[in-house]
């Protein structure tokens, strides 16, 4: 299923840098980057579902960069109707580099005490 923008804040398009070229548009093809498609629609699917509710999603910026989101998605609903999928992104790219490069310190720690 498509997820289609249909709002965006000054701090998402700040963050992505994209504002009013990303409404209308289907939030996973437009963002994500195509070797993280399938589990992106897997994560909105599950929250679609009522199944998850954080995940974390590759996007890529405007300029290029591939950016870490950790996204916590919350469904929008009037009475029993689906109206969409609300999200709020924290970027955690930065996060991430830092814990992948303790973890590599770590194991060239074990390599070298072995």
């Amino acid at each position: 299923a498509e997820l289609h923008v249909t709002g965006w804040n000054d701090r998402a398009a700040a963050l992505i840098g994209i504002s009013d070229d990303a409404l209308g548009r289907d939030l996973v093809e437009f963002f994500v980057p195509a070797t993280h498609r399938a589990a992106a629609r897997e994560s909105l699917g599950q929250a679609i579902r009522g199944e998850i509710t954080m995940s974390e999603l590759s996007f890529c910026a405007n300029g290029g960069e591939y950016l870490t989101l950790l996204m916590s998605m919350t469904l929008h609903e009037m009475g029993d109707t689906l109206q969409g999928l609300h999200l709020v992104a924290q970027d955690i790219t930065e996060s991430k580099a830092v814990q992948a490069r303790q973890d590599l310190g770590w194991i060239a720690y074990q390599h070298e005490n072995e």
